[in-house]
Protein backbone atom coordinates (compact mmCIF):
# COMPACT_ATOMS: atom_id res chain seq x y z
CA UNK A 1 0.00 0.00 0.00
CA UNK A 2 1.24 3.47 -0.85
CA UNK A 3 -0.03 6.69 0.71
CA UNK A 4 -1.28 9.81 -0.88
CA UNK A 5 2.29 11.13 -1.24
CA UNK A 6 3.13 8.53 -3.33
CA UNK A 7 0.46 9.31 -5.98
CA UNK A 8 -1.30 11.90 -8.35
CA UNK A 9 -4.51 10.92 -7.01
CA UNK A 10 -6.19 13.82 -6.00
CA UNK A 11 -6.87 14.42 -2.23
CA UNK A 12 -10.74 14.19 -1.25
CA UNK A 13 -12.77 11.31 -3.28
CA UNK A 14 -14.18 12.12 -6.76
CA UNK A 15 -17.75 13.68 -6.95
CA UNK A 16 -20.57 11.22 -8.66
CA UNK A 17 -22.23 11.68 -11.41
CA UNK A 18 -25.92 10.62 -12.63
CA UNK A 19 -24.70 7.39 -14.10
CA UNK A 20 -24.28 4.05 -12.92
CA UNK A 21 -26.47 2.09 -9.59
CA UNK A 22 -27.72 4.46 -7.03
CA UNK A 23 -29.64 2.64 -3.88
CA UNK A 24 -31.03 4.86 -1.15
CA UNK A 25 -30.93 1.07 0.68
CA UNK A 26 -33.93 2.22 3.04
CA UNK A 27 -36.33 1.13 0.43
CA UNK A 28 -36.54 -2.26 0.61
CA UNK A 29 -39.26 -3.13 -1.55
CA UNK A 30 -37.25 -1.03 -4.36
CA UNK A 31 -34.51 -3.95 -3.57
CA UNK A 32 -36.84 -6.48 -4.13
CA UNK A 33 -38.10 -4.78 -7.39
CA UNK A 34 -34.42 -5.13 -8.85
CA UNK A 35 -34.46 -8.66 -8.06
CA UNK A 36 -32.42 -8.96 -4.88
CA UNK A 37 -33.06 -11.91 -2.49
CA UNK A 38 -33.19 -9.68 1.00
CA UNK A 39 -33.01 -11.11 4.07
CA UNK A 40 -32.22 -9.77 7.80
CA UNK A 41 -31.95 -6.46 6.67
CA UNK A 42 -34.26 -3.86 8.02
CA UNK A 43 -34.82 0.15 7.70
CA UNK A 44 -33.42 2.73 9.88
CA UNK A 45 -35.40 5.26 11.15
CA UNK A 46 -32.39 7.59 10.53
CA UNK A 47 -31.91 6.49 7.04
CA UNK A 48 -30.09 3.92 5.27
CA UNK A 49 -31.13 0.19 6.50
CA UNK A 50 -29.69 -1.91 9.36
CA UNK A 51 -27.91 -4.97 7.86
CA UNK A 52 -27.43 -7.71 10.73
CA UNK A 53 -24.49 -10.19 10.51
CA UNK A 54 -26.82 -12.94 8.90
CA UNK A 55 -27.98 -10.22 6.64
CA UNK A 56 -28.04 -11.50 2.68
CA UNK A 57 -28.76 -8.58 -0.19
CA UNK A 58 -27.84 -9.79 -3.57
CA UNK A 59 -28.98 -7.95 -6.66
CA UNK A 60 -28.44 -9.89 -9.40
CA UNK A 61 -26.97 -8.98 -13.17
CA UNK A 62 -25.26 -6.07 -11.59
CA UNK A 63 -22.18 -6.26 -13.40
CA UNK A 64 -23.36 -3.93 -15.92
CA UNK A 65 -23.01 -0.57 -13.20
CA UNK A 66 -19.16 -0.79 -13.27
CA UNK A 67 -16.84 -0.26 -15.73
CA UNK A 68 -13.08 -0.83 -16.59
CA UNK A 69 -12.85 2.53 -14.48
CA UNK A 70 -15.27 3.33 -11.77
CA UNK A 71 -16.14 3.83 -8.12
CA UNK A 72 -18.40 2.92 -5.52
CA UNK A 73 -19.03 4.80 -2.29
CA UNK A 74 -22.21 4.49 0.95
CA UNK A 75 -21.54 5.09 4.70
CA UNK A 76 -21.60 3.04 7.30
CA UNK A 77 -22.69 3.23 10.99
CA UNK A 78 -21.17 0.20 12.12
CA UNK A 79 -22.18 -1.70 15.65
CA UNK A 80 -19.06 -2.63 15.88
CA UNK A 81 -15.55 -0.81 17.50
CA UNK A 82 -12.71 -0.96 14.28
CA UNK A 83 -10.57 -2.88 16.58
CA UNK A 84 -12.52 -5.60 17.17
CA UNK A 85 -11.82 -8.97 16.24
CA UNK A 86 -13.62 -10.57 13.44
CA UNK A 87 -14.70 -9.58 9.61
CA UNK A 88 -17.98 -7.59 8.08
CA UNK A 89 -18.43 -8.27 4.69
CA UNK A 90 -19.63 -4.38 3.36
CA UNK A 91 -20.02 -5.25 -0.24
CA UNK A 92 -19.20 -8.17 -2.61
CA UNK A 93 -19.13 -7.26 -6.03
CA UNK A 94 -18.26 -11.14 -7.44
CA UNK A 95 -19.40 -14.27 -9.03
CA UNK A 96 -18.39 -16.65 -6.01
CA UNK A 97 -16.92 -19.44 -9.12
CA UNK A 98 -14.17 -17.05 -10.15
CA UNK A 99 -11.33 -15.37 -8.81
CA UNK A 100 -10.89 -12.80 -11.65
CA UNK A 101 -13.27 -9.32 -12.19
CA UNK A 102 -14.24 -8.77 -8.49
CA UNK A 103 -14.73 -5.93 -5.71
CA UNK A 104 -14.74 -6.52 -2.31
CA UNK A 105 -14.95 -4.14 0.93
CA UNK A 106 -15.26 -5.41 4.30
CA UNK A 107 -13.73 -5.54 7.83
CA UNK A 108 -10.69 -7.72 8.29
CA UNK A 109 -10.16 -7.69 12.00
CA UNK A 110 -9.28 -3.84 12.48
CA UNK A 111 -8.74 -3.07 9.19
CA UNK A 112 -11.16 -1.33 6.27
CA UNK A 113 -10.21 -3.43 3.40
CA UNK A 114 -10.81 -2.27 -0.68
CA UNK A 115 -9.83 -5.68 -2.65
CA UNK A 116 -9.56 -5.70 -6.71
CA UNK A 117 -8.95 -8.03 -9.08
CA UNK A 118 -8.92 -7.12 -12.57
CA UNK A 119 -9.57 -9.51 -15.61
CA UNK A 120 -5.77 -11.31 -16.05
CA UNK A 121 -6.46 -12.42 -11.76
CA UNK A 122 -3.87 -9.54 -10.03
CA UNK A 123 -5.10 -8.72 -6.89
CA UNK A 124 -4.68 -5.10 -5.75
CA UNK A 125 -5.29 -4.38 -2.21
CA UNK A 126 -5.81 -1.37 -0.35
CA UNK A 127 -6.26 -1.41 3.24
CA UNK A 128 -6.25 1.22 6.12
CA UNK A 129 -6.30 0.95 10.31
CA UNK A 130 -9.84 1.17 11.56
CA UNK A 131 -8.82 1.02 15.24
CA UNK A 132 -10.13 4.21 16.10
CA UNK A 133 -13.36 3.64 14.98
CA UNK A 134 -15.87 3.67 17.31
CA UNK A 135 -19.57 2.06 17.18
CA UNK A 136 -22.55 4.19 16.15
CA UNK A 137 -19.76 6.73 14.52
CA UNK A 138 -21.01 7.22 10.46
CA UNK A 139 -18.35 7.06 7.85
CA UNK A 140 -18.33 7.27 4.37
CA UNK A 141 -16.13 5.31 2.13
CA UNK A 142 -15.17 5.46 -1.52
CA UNK A 143 -13.40 2.88 -3.56
CA UNK A 144 -12.52 4.02 -6.89
CA UNK A 145 -10.31 2.25 -9.96
CA UNK A 146 -8.42 4.04 -13.00
CA UNK A 147 -5.68 4.18 -15.29
CA UNK A 148 -4.36 1.15 -13.29
CA UNK A 149 -4.61 2.26 -9.73
CA UNK A 150 -7.16 1.75 -7.15
CA UNK A 151 -7.57 4.18 -4.23
CA UNK A 152 -9.43 4.02 -1.14
CA UNK A 153 -11.28 7.28 0.62
CA UNK A 154 -12.81 7.73 4.10
CA UNK A 155 -14.95 10.63 4.96
CA UNK A 156 -13.21 12.13 2.12
CA UNK A 157 -9.72 11.46 2.17
CA UNK A 158 -7.43 9.72 0.82
CA UNK A 159 -5.96 6.36 2.92
CA UNK A 160 -4.22 4.34 0.56
CA UNK A 161 -3.27 3.48 -3.01
CA UNK A 162 -2.19 0.33 -4.55
CA UNK A 163 -1.36 -0.33 -8.89
CA UNK A 164 -2.74 -2.89 -10.24
CA UNK A 165 -1.35 -4.53 -13.97
CA UNK A 166 -4.99 -5.13 -16.15
CA UNK A 167 -8.65 -4.11 -16.39
CA UNK A 168 -11.38 -4.91 -15.24
CA UNK A 169 -14.18 -6.54 -17.49
CA UNK A 170 -17.20 -7.59 -15.12
CA UNK A 171 -19.60 -9.41 -16.42
CA UNK A 172 -22.90 -8.38 -16.63
CA UNK A 173 -24.09 -11.26 -14.65
CA UNK A 174 -22.15 -11.04 -11.86
CA UNK A 175 -24.12 -10.06 -8.29
CA UNK A 176 -23.86 -6.99 -5.71
CA UNK A 177 -24.24 -8.17 -2.34
CA UNK A 178 -24.72 -5.18 0.07
CA UNK A 179 -23.89 -5.84 3.82
CA UNK A 180 -23.63 -9.38 3.14
CA UNK A 181 -21.76 -12.03 1.29
CA UNK A 182 -21.78 -15.48 -0.45
CA UNK A 183 -23.29 -18.62 1.40
CA UNK A 184 -19.90 -19.45 3.61
CA UNK A 185 -18.28 -16.00 3.05
CA UNK A 186 -17.78 -12.85 5.20
CA UNK A 187 -20.12 -12.01 7.87
CA UNK A 188 -22.73 -9.72 7.22
CA UNK A 189 -22.44 -5.54 7.72
CA UNK A 190 -23.81 -5.77 11.38
CA UNK A 191 -24.05 -2.20 10.75
CA UNK A 192 -26.46 0.32 8.94
CA UNK A 193 -25.75 1.20 5.33
CA UNK A 194 -26.52 4.35 3.23
CA UNK A 195 -26.47 5.75 -0.20
CA UNK A 196 -24.69 3.29 -2.26
CA UNK A 197 -23.54 4.46 -5.47
CA UNK A 198 -21.62 2.50 -8.00
CA UNK A 199 -20.51 4.71 -11.19
CA UNK A 200 -18.94 3.56 -14.34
Amino acid sequence: MRGAADTAAPAAAPAFGDEGLALPLADLDGLVALGADVTGVEPNPDGGAWFGADARVAIPDAGAAVGAEGAISFWVEPAWDGGSEGDHSLVQLRDPQRWENRIQIFKNGPFLRFLFTDASGSESGVGTDIKHWAAGERRHITATWADGMTYLYVDGTLVGTNPYPGELAMPESTPLLLGSDHPGGVPGADAVLGDFEAVA
